[in-house]
């Protein structure tokens, strides 16, 4: 066999978009030569799929799942890598570096179109080196290339990409008018004008079923929250309209005919005219000026709660009118409608209780400290500090027997000792940089132990705390909470499970639907909230 434990492969599959059958190499024909590939070792594979993201991207971060890859590596999950080629791998020199230098440091095996390839292999490198420089230029050449054939096609007047609603595109390419779609625009114009709202009008096209834009389409799309960065997909099937959208509409120019490309106006057909486009702006600008101003609140938990029940993010909700005053679960909004059994949470109620755990409770706050003990995050890193010092002094008497062979004038011919000298000189510099990385990390983790900041959060927290404060400290002892809410007959019960920064035992209560009294079984007592506890922020 290949003489090396194999646990896992990693098969990865990249397309920049979707683009018609034969003129790329699709997800799927990548998908099946991997799975084919993995099969025939008869291990375990994961697919990684970035799909619609160019392999130019000079961060991994840009290529979510390619990052993920790169850290299973790292974490020894993956031993072996298969891609139908380089490119799908990277169009970017630093990106094919970065890549090497992982595959190496972790021992992983690379295999392009299902064959080995031996990156520690100088001359293998060389070539793949010289391939990458050639991806980057054909990726840089085709790109001004299209950059330049999308700006020739708008200045005629065509359309690129997808179009905005109301239009379509002809045989030609060129932009012509959707029937059905343009009375819903002049609608949403109209009934802009009459005073109503963005969002009244969204949740009245709703209420009608009038089909949004990507209705038609089939598939997922994905929003980023704004607060956690967290990307969540959605069926674009399943797309409600969204006050936010009908506002677009209102001040999008290409509804009276003039289409803006990168500061030029291109003129376009119109579905109404300039003076209705006008009025219907300046109404738009009363209307806000008019609703007031908008009432401000402030949520301690938001960006930690998770809903146990589908997963999705829980936001706090308050109105002026109406009983809205909760943490609610993403999934159960009118454009997502993906979570059935989840329930909201008073505001008051669960800040209160995590306030109270927190600062308040001094025999929590003792179980808390006890947890810290428990997992001193460092142990590890000081193993692994350890162990590069061992692997540091291996590393600079290798470099040493070098040197003296060099320096010894009985020698005729050390050239053979020079590619040795270099990567062993680059082992040392290497393990000198991650020995210092650790030492800072050890050095942070001290001044900054769970321990002393849940003791300094204590003291530093009282009922005069401004907000912003209260939120910090908060922040910086829970990384997540997580909410679920078990229907019962009349009402329910609601489970909290805290998780906290640098413990690995997360702590869970348990209350019925009122919440205010909360049994935690870790300190077989009940903790109950007060309303004294209710600090107001608004």
């Amino acid at each position: 066999m290949l003489g090396f434990k194999l646990n896992m492969i990693g098969i990865y599959c990249r397309i920049s978009k979707r683009k018609e059958e034969g003129k790329d190499v699709s997800i799927a024909v990548q998908k099946d030569a991997g799975i084919k590939f993995a099969t025939q070792f008869r291990i375990a594979y994961k697919l990684y799929i970035d799909e619609g993201i160019s392999g130019a991207k000079g961060e991994i971060a840009d290529r979510p799942m390619f990052a993920e890859l790169f850290k299973e590596i790292e974490d020894k999950k993956i031993s072996m890598v298969y891609c139908y080629d380089q490119s799908r791998i990277e169009r970017n020199g630093n990106i094919w570096n970065l890549f090497v230098g992982i595959m190496l440091k972790n021992e992983c095996k690379y295999y392009p179109e299902g064959k080995f390839f031996d990156l520690d292999d100088a001359t293998n490198r060389f070539f793949s080196g010289i391939l990458s420089l050639s991806n980057e230029l054909y990726s840089s050449l085709t790109s001004k290339k299209v950059k330049d054939a999308i700006y020739k096609n708008v200045r005629q007047g065509k359309a690129h990409g997808l179009t905005a609603y109301g239009y379509e595109k002809d045989c030609n390419g060129f932009f012509e008018l959707n029937s059905k779609e343009v009375k819903v625009v002049k609608k949403i114009y109209a009934l802009s004008l009459k005073g109503i709202g963005t969002y009244k009008i969204a949740a009245m096209l709703n209420d009608e079923g009038v089909p949004t834009k990507f209705n038609k389409f089939k598939g997922t799309i994905k929003r980023k929250d704004d607060f956690t960065g967290k990307l969540t997909e959605y069926r674009k099937d399943k797309v409600k309209w969204r006050g936010n959208v009908v506002h677009d509409i209102i001040r999008n120019s290409i509804y009276k005919g003039e289409r803006v490309w990168k500061g030029e106006i291109i003129k376009v057909p119109a579905v109404i005219d300039e003076q209705t486009w006008d009025n219907a702006n300046k109404n738009l600008l009363v209307n806000k000026k008019n609703s007031g101003k908008r009432a401000e609140y402030h949520y301690l938990l938001n960006g930690l709660l998770i809903c146990g029940n589908c997963g999705l993010e829980m936001r706090g909700k308050r109105r002026l009118k109406g009983n809205d005053n909760a943490y609610k679960c993403n999934g159960k909004k009118m454009i997502t409608e993906r979570c059935t059994e989840s329930r909201g949470i008073s505001i008051p109620k669960v800040e209160a209780l995590i306030i109270r755990l927190l600062f308040i409770d001094s025999r929590f706050r003792s179980y808390l400290t006890s947890l810290v003990g428990k997992s001193d995050t460092n142990d590890n890193f000081k193993k692994k500090l350890d162990e590069l010092n061992v692997n540091l002094n291996k590393a600079v008497k290798s470099r040493n027997r070098y040197l003296e062979i060099i320096a010894n004038p009985d020698f005729k011919d050390y050239s053979p000792f020079l590619d040795a000298l270099k990567k062993v000189d680059n082992e040392v510099s290497n393990t000198k940089e991650n020995i210092q990385r650790i030492q800072i990390q050890i050095s942070e983790n001290e001044l900054h132990s769970r321990k002393s900041i849940l003791k300094n959060a204590s003291k530093e927290y009282s009922l005069n705390s401004d907000f912003n404060s209260v939120k910090e400290l908060i922040h910086q002892l829970i990384s997540n909470i997580k909410i679920e809410h078990c229907k019962e007959a009349k009402a329910g019960k609601f489970t909290i499970e805290i998780s906290f920064k640098g413990i690995s035992e997360a702590v869970k209560l348990t209350s019925d639907w009122n919440a205010t009294q909360w049994k935690c079984d870790s300190l077989n007592r009940m903790i109950i909230v007060d309303k004294e506890d209710y600090i107001n922020f608004d």
